[in-house]
């Protein structure tokens, strides 16, 4: 817990795709910090409450509740490996999929009617 959210972020955000989720998990897990089981808890209550924003908020037109559930699963990630690499590989897909879609309006050509 002793470094900032800020510089957390600027680490995650530099990190290869399709990996930062788990270096992130392990870096979460090497913590020596002896109140780990009571940060661990929190965390964990932290992200249930923002599944339960996320679903209210996406009730509510206008308000964007899928930011909270990406906040909820990045914490859930710290906890779980098996969660961690579940979002890398959603990443990757993601990504893949985006990419794929750029490819395709780059090789598109709008057909010209002969008259």
């Amino acid at each position: 817990m002793g470094r900032g959210l800020k510089q957390q972020w600027k680490e995650f955000r530099g990190r290869e795709p399709g990996e930062r989720f788990q270096i992130s998990h392990r870096r979460a897990k090497e913590t020596s910090d002896p109140k780990a089981r009571t940060w661990r808890l929190l965390r964990i209550l932290g992200a249930i409450a923002m599944v339960v924003l996320g679903v209210i908020f996406s009730l509510i037109p206008g308000i964007p509740g899928f930011v909270f559930f990406f906040v909820a699963a990045t914490i859930l990630a710290a906890e779980s490996l098996r969660f961690a690499r579940a979002l890398d590989a959603t990443e990757m897909k993601i990504r893949g999929m985006f990419s794929g879609m750029r490819r395709g309006r780059r090789g598109h050509r709008v057909a010209r009617r002969h008259s």
